[in-house]
């Protein structure tokens, strides 16, 4: 089972005046594994995003939701060995999601919750564990 991750997100966006607007996004992250047969594993996710949001409001305080798709490269670090895991996985998820943006002026800043559903996954075995993943984030950005 996979435990907490910190990691980096790199979001980048267009929007339109009609509430719409495009984002593409990277992020790198590293999952413990709690599995006692894998005391030093650790599991790395890099991935790539590009999702839909929408936003009904535009105003200082702008709620919005979110719909995707997103690739990730899931692969074992720092393994001993085990025939439970393989080493490395190509996994589509859909992530949905729901935020609030902060505006000032330029700046903003954007806290968001999101759910990836994950789809051909082979890196766990099947029926046991899930790559389905959840994430909190806070962020600031600048608006050109």
């Amino acid at each position: 089972m996979l435990e907490a991750a910190a990691g980096v997100e790199l979001r980048i966006g267009v929007a339109s005046r009609t509430g719409l607007g495009l984002e593409l996004a990277y992020a790198d992250s590293r999952h413990g594994v709690s599995d006692p047969s894998m005391p030093d594993a650790a599991l790395r996710a890099v991935s790539c995003e590009l999702g839909l949001r929408w936003s009904p409001v535009s105003a200082i305080v702008e709620p919005y939701l979110t719909l995707g798709v997103r690739e990730t490269y899931y692969r074992v670090v720092d393994w001993g060995g085990s025939s439970r895991i393989s080493i490395l996985d190509y996994v589509t998820q859909v992530p949905v999601g729901i935020g609030v943006t902060f505006r000032w002026g330029r700046t903003f800043a954007d806290l968001r919750g999101t759910y990836r559903f994950a789809f051909d996954e082979d890196l766990l075995d099947a029926g046991r564990d899930s790559l389905d993943t959840w994430s909190a984030s806070a962020g600031i950005g600048f608006s050109l």
